[in-house]
């Protein structure tokens, strides 16, 4: 009897500290409107064409400086910023995805350009031949 009262015990202990450890973990996890708000206005600051430094300490390009190459606008999206690099990886990579907190903005994207239009004028356009008879 004492036996199975201490199997048991054992069991309920397991399950419990289970539940407490999900429960923390669920409970860790941002809401959406606090992580959307966040997304935005981060969203803002890195744009496609800044140049940004790395983070995150884990990453072979940590220190490094990136040019941004795509921005993904989900939120649920967790890696959703795509930079390519100047040199490659051992592994001979040079993209790499991450989270928007492991990029820091150094630079702003360049300004586009404007197209100039070329202006017509009437005096450089060749004259219509005249009709001979």
């Amino acid at each position: 009897m004492k036996l199975a009262s201490a199997l048991l015990l054992l069991c309920l202990s397991a399950t419990c500290a289970f539940a407490r450890r999900l429960s923390g973990f669920l409970s860790g996890l941002p809401s959406r409107q606090r992580d959307g708000a966040r997304q935005a206005t981060v969203l803002e600051a890195i744009q496609k064409g800044s140049k940004v430094l790395i983070l995150k300490p884990e990453s072979y390009f940590y220190g490094f400086t990136g040019d941004v190459v795509v921005v993904d606008k989900n939120p649920f999206y967790p890696y959703g910023v795509t930079v390519k690099f100047p040199s490659m990886q051992y592994k001979g990579l040079n993209t790499f995805n991450f989270k928007l907190d492991e990029l820091q903005e150094v630079a702003p994207p360049a300004p586009k350009k404007k197209k100039k239009k070329a202006a017509v004028n009437p005096a450089a356009e060749p004259a219509e031949p005249a009709a001979s008879s």
